[in-house]
């Protein structure tokens, strides 16, 4: 990943007048930055396809990509039909590394619990662990080894009609100053 001045650096923007958003490109990344006008708010979308021109015809924004097959237009202007009820829509969440208000001290997960509305056949987590904050491996038990810093992915296949309203995390502090 490019410092974020690095990425602005070599990059073209698109504007996408029919959801108010400034879509930056680096022709050289897999990810695009995201300005939202109505929010005022960043974020980062990555569809793993680097992109070459933006094409504005208003009020839609195409962008052309190459890909092995050839070159290929995509419109990001494309809304999802609010009134279809029926159609699940995939996201994912990853978080920041979480130290849990102490990043010297090791700490085992207990419990993960997602709240809200939703099908739980379509909610999924992976946890990955770490010591030194930098390097990450996958958690597969609870019952396992203890980490300083922590990062939940959260994969959601989600109706129109639910939602995810928050996840708990239930944190054990394993103590050095205490006999075993």
């Amino acid at each position: 990943n490019l410092s974020f001045v690095d990425y602005i650096a070599g990059c073209f923007i698109g504007y996408d007048f029919a959801n108010a958003r400034l879509i930056l490109v680096n022709p050289s990344c897999v990810y695009q930055y995201v300005y939202s006008i109505h929010d005022g708010t960043w974020h980062k979308m990555c569809f793993g396809l680097t992109f070459k021109k933006a094409l504005n015809s208003y009020p839609d924004l195409y962008m052309q990509c190459e890909s092995n097959e050839g070159d290929a237009v995509y419109n990001f202007s494309i809304q999802d039909d609010v009134n279809d009820f029926t159609t699940r829509t995939f996201g994912i969440l990853i978080t920041r590394a979480l130290d849990f208000d102490d990043p010297y001290v090791l700490k085992t997960i207990q419990a993960i619990r997602h709240r809200g509305d939703y099908d739980k056949d379509y909610v999924s987590y992976l946890l990955y662990g770490s010591r030194d904050g930098i390097n990450y491996i996958p958690v597969h038990s609870l019952k396992g080894k203890s980490f300083k810093f922590y990062r939940l992915a959260i994969m959601a296949k989600l109706l129109p009609t639910e939602h995810l309203a928050r996840t708990s995390v239930e944190v054990d502090v394993k103590f050095t100053n205490k006999m075993r």
